[in-house]
């Protein structure tokens, strides 16, 4: 989400390089211009770059049953837009309307408009059409999902009632935005941040048994994004915290939302040395669990002494 113009800044290109990090540029409509502008500038530093399109708001901001035609004519029109540049890999962020989504923030029912099956299955083929094109043309693509869908049923129930098809389209990586700031802020006081953990961690760890290799999570926030007002890390040891807890759950491929919160929050360093954590740790209710079943396994060996 940071501005182009900061990425024109030869100090942000080297925290960058100096981290090893790939960057992935959130794209919309009325970016295209500073898109050519930016991209030759960020490759000739040897920056690997992915895009993340997104329509305008009216239009539902990301990809879904009800936006799909219009996604589809942008992601072409910004493979168009930078050719002969070749993105490292493309998003697809697949999620409701952003509109149902900010209803549901705020406490206030939107109902979603009814999926048909004939609609479901036509966005389904038109994800796995655009991701065996851009294959051709060497740009993996991964997606970006809400985490509690990785718990989604063969029938693919959740997603159907959603109109986000994700899990059946043959993409590189799964990403999850697992954003624990969001499940403790946006719970009314219902989740506490060690809940939070505890729901980064299961999920993550559904992730790698369910996808392997191809389970990625996105961690965060760290500053905020669609709506404006998501509450954020309240340091740089939570985000540590939740980099060793997905990578005890057998996930490596972690993401960070987002640039522009590092930086707004100095130093950014801070914030890039908890992003390369290689802690393990567990949430709390694992450890006390753990601890119990060792108490419990051990009693009867006292005894017999």
């Amino acid at each position: 989400m940071l501005p182009y113009a900061e990425l024109h800044r030869p100090a942000v290109r080297q925290l960058l390089q100096r981290y090893r990090l790939s960057l992935t540029l959130a794209v919309r409509p009325w970016d295209l211009p500073d898109l050519r502008a930016v991209l030759p500038v960020l490759k000739g530093d040897g920056i690997e770059v992915g895009l993340w399109p997104m329509l305008a708001d009216a239009e539902g901001r990301w990809a879904n049953v009800a936006s799909w035609p219009s996604f589809a004519r942008f992601v072409d029109a910004l493979l168009r837009a930078i050719d002969p540049a070749v993105p490292d890999e493309l998003i697809l962020d697949i999620e409701p309307p952003i509109s149902r989504l900010a209803a549901w923030k705020d406490g206030r029912p939107a109902l979603l408009p009814r999926t048909g099956t004939f609609a479901y299955a036509r966005t389904t083929a038109g994800m796995s059409t655009l991701v065996a094109e851009l294959g051709r043309r060497g740009v993996p693509v991964r997606t970006a999902i809400m985490p509690f869908l990785v718990f989604d049923g063969p029938l693919r129930p959740l997603q159907r009632l959603l109109g986000t098809p994700g899990l059946e389209v043959p993409v590189a990586a799964h990403g999850l935005m697992a954003y624990t700031s969001l499940f403790e802020g946006w719970s009314r006081g219902t989740v506490s941040r060690a809940r939070a953990e505890s729901l980064l961690y299961a999920s993550a760890r559904a992730a790698h048994l369910r996808l392997g290799a191809r389970a990625s999570v996105s961690l965060g926030v760290v500053g905020t994004g669609a709506f404006g007002d998501e509450p954020v890390f309240r340091s740089p040891a939570e985000l540590a915290r939740d980099v060793a807890l997905v990578r005890a759950a057998g996930v490596s491929d972690v993401a960070l939302f987002d640039l522009a919160g590092v930086l707004a929050r100095p130093p950014a360093e801070a914030w890039l040395d908890a992003f390369e954590t290689e802690a393990s740790m567990r949430p709390e209710w694992i450890v006390s669990a753990s601890r119990a079943l060792a108490r419990f396994r051990q009693f009867p060996r006292q005894r017999e002494v």
